[in-house]
C-alpha cells in the first residue's frame, strides 16, 4: 500500500511539472505594458520530434523574455534542393501538439496540404470544422525559393478562400507575382483572388503591396524586414509583425539577429509612430483578425 501511494505521489508531481512547463510567464510580459508583440510567423522543425519540441520550448522562453505574447506557428515543408516542397498533414499534427503544450502562446495555423491539390478543399473544411485553427498558412503559392507555381486564383485556392471566409479565418500566403509568369499576369492573378473574395482576409507574407492595399481593405501585410518601407499612414492598421523564425539557434533575418535582438529592433523601428499606431502593429490588428481577444 505504501508503494502505491508513493507511485501516486510521483505521478502527481510529474503532472505538476508538465503543467508548469506549459504556462506563460505573465510577469515578464506585463513589464512591456501595451508594447507587447504578437509574432505571426514561425515554422516548426518537422524532421525530428524531439528537436522540434526543444525548439518550441526555447522559442517560447525567448519570446516571453522579449515581450512577445503569442506566436503564429505553421508547417515547414521538407524542402530539398531543386525540387518542390513535400506537404504533409503530419505538420499540422505537430502544430496542434505545440498548441496543446503552450495554449496561451501558440496560434495554430493550418497549412499541411498542397494548395494546388483539389483534395485540399475537403481537408481544409474538415479541419476548420474542429474549431482548433486560427488561420490558414503560410501557403507557398508562387514562390521562387520553394519552386512552387500555384496561381493565386487557382480554382482550388478560390474554393479555399471561400471556406476561410465562411469560418472567419485569415489566409497567410507567399506570392512572387513575377515567378514563372510575366509580372502583369501574376499581378492580375493576385488581384483577381483578392477582389473576388471580399469577405476573406488575406495577409501577404514578407512584403506590403501598397497599391493593392489601397484598393482592397481585406488585404493585410507582414513587412519583410526592418529595412522594408511601411505603407503610408492610411494603411498602418493593416500591418502585422512576423519573424519567420525556423532554426534551432533562433536566428532570424539570415542569421543577422537573435530572436530577442530582432524584437528589440522592431520596437525601436516603430518608435517614431504614435502609441496607438504602434499598438495596432505590435498586437491589436493580429488580435482582431485572428480573434485572439
Amino acid at each position: 500500500m505504501r508503494g502505491f501511494w508513493r507511485i501516486c505521489s510521483i505521478l502527481l508531481f510529474s503532472l505538476f511539472l508538465v503543467s508548469c512547463s506549459s504556462q506563460t510567464d505573465t510577469t515578464e510580459l506585463s513589464s512591456y505594458g501595451d508594447r507587447y508583440i504578437i509574432d505571426i510567423h514561425a515554422h516548426i522543425l518537422p524532421t525530428d520530434q524531439e528537436i522540434n519540441d526543444q525548439f518550441i520550448e526555447d522559442l517560447v522562453v525567448e519570446a516571453q523574455g522579449a515581450g512577445v505574447s503569442k506566436i503564429g506557428l505553421f508547417l515547414h515543408v521538407r524542402q530539398e534542393p531543386d525540387r518542390p516542397p513535400t506537404y504533409s498533414e503530419d505538420h499540422d499534427i505537430m502544430v496542434l501538439e505545440a498548441y496543446e503544450s503552450y495554449p496561451d502562446v501558440i496560434i495554430p495555423l493550418l497549412a499541411g496540404f498542397d494548395p494546388a491539390d483539389p483534395n485540399a478543399v475537403s481537408y481544409v473544411e474538415e479541419q476548420l470544422k474542429t474549431g482548433k485553427w486560427k488561420g490558414i498558412g503560410e501557403l507557398d503559392l508562387r514562390n521562387q525559393v520553394k519552386k512552387t507555381t500555384t496561381q493565386m486564383n487557382d480554382p482550388t485556392m478560390m474554393e479555399i478562400y471561400n471556406i476561410a471566409a465562411e469560418y472567419d479565418v485569415p489566409i497567410f500566403f507567399h506570392y512572387d507575382s513575377c515567378y514563372e509568369t510575366d509580372c502583369d499576369s501574376g499581378k492580375a492573378e493576385y488581384e483577381e483572388a483578392v477582389a473576388q473574395n471580399p469577405d476573406t482576409v488575406f495577409i501577404t507574407a514578407h512584403r506590403c503591396d501598397e497599391d493593392l492595399m489601397k484598393k482592397y481593405d481585406n488585404l493585410y501585410c507582414e513587412p519583410e524586414s526592418l529595412d522594408s518601407i511601411l505603407p503610408d499612414a492610411s494603411l498602418l492598421d493593416r500591418v502585422i509583425i512576423g519573424t519567420d523564425v525556423q532554426h534551432t539557434d533562433l536566428k532570424v533575418q539570415g542569421g543577422k539577429y537573435s530572436y530577442g535582438e530582432y524584437i528589440v529592433a522592431i520596437r525601436e523601428n516603430l518608435g517614431s509612430l504614435d502609441s496607438d499606431t504602434q499598438a495596432k502593429i505590435m498586437h491589436e490588428t493580429a488580435e482582431e483578425i485572428f480573434h485572439l481577444s
